[in-house]
């Protein structure tokens, strides 16, 4: 993970530093500088998703394990709530286990709301919300079970209208 870390922060550092200086060489009329920097700033970020899927493909994809399942249902034994499990739309392995948690979470009792098709760039698996007792309930849950996530709190929803959900994001290994 660390090489396509190093990759992801290299491939910004170079799309903010192309595009920046294309910008400056249009601003002085050197419009085949410009070119080759807005280039460059396009190609980056592309590049970077190709190496990172690379390298993720060879660790394989995720899955809950059996010892996992099972914590889930013990440390979530008697809670029944909404969670909405979301995933990144454009690619499988998120939407594998996605399903996978939506199963493990309807047997452990809980009332997993679908939702596939986010546009956002989550990595990894986040449990978003505001504060509350449910919240605390499936993050110490997880945690039980093994299953890395962020906290993630909405700081644009203060009426809770978003609720608690898991986001699944590009597999972060």
């Amino acid at each position: 993970m660390k090489f396509v870390k190093f990759i992801d922060r290299g491939a910004f550092y170079l799309t903010v530093a192309a595009g920046t200086a294309g910008a400056i060489a249009g601003a002085y009329g050197r419009t085949d500088i410009a070119v080759a920097g807005c280039c460059v700033a396009a190609i980056a970020p592309i590049f970077n998703r190709v190496v990172a899927v690379r390298e993720q493909r060879a660790r394989g994809p995720r899955a809950l394990s059996g010892k996992q399942r099972i914590s889930l249902q013990k440390a979530l034994q008697g809670a029944s709530f909404k969670v909405w499990v979301c995933h990144n739309r454009d690619e499988a392995e998120p939407a594998k286990f996605h399903s996978e948690m939506v199963d493990a979470l309807k047997a452990s009792g809980l009332d997993p709301q679908w939702f596939g098709g986010m546009t956002n760039r989550t990595i990894g698996l986040e449990i978003a919300g505001n504060p509350s007792p449910e919240k605390s309930i499936l993050m110490k849950a997880f945690r039980a079970a093994g299953i890395p996530f962020q906290d993630v709190h909405f700081t644009d929803d203060s009426g809770g209208h978003w609720g608690l959900s898991i986001w699944i994001g590009s597999n972060p290994r």
